[in-house]
């Protein structure tokens, strides 16, 4: 395998990862999504995933998007876009 080629698989192999990383496992605070607004996403959710929430004071990009698609589901919006032009 030439170098170019090595380097190419690296670096996208990086990116990968760094997505994967970044999508199920980037801590997000609670208090930069907004207390309202998590409060109204957790009603969405069973009592002992939302004490675990509620305890560890974070989430991660993942089982946030997962608990929103759901509630928007529940909600009749179908997805959070469909929503954002019902609004408007």
């Amino acid at each position: 395998m030439s170098d170019a080629a090595a380097f190419m698989l690296t670096a996208f192999c990086m990116a990968v990862l760094f997505g994967v990383w970044h999508f199920l496992f980037e801590r997000i605070p609670l208090e930069s999504l907004g207390r309202e607004r998590v409060q109204r996403v957790l009603e969405q959710v069973s009592p002992a995933r939302r004490e675990r929430i509620l305890s560890r004071g974070w989430t991660t990009r993942d089982e946030w998007m997962t608990i929103n698609i759901r509630r928007c589901w529940r909600e009749g919006a179908g997805t959070a876009a469909s929503a954002d032009r019902d609004e408007a």
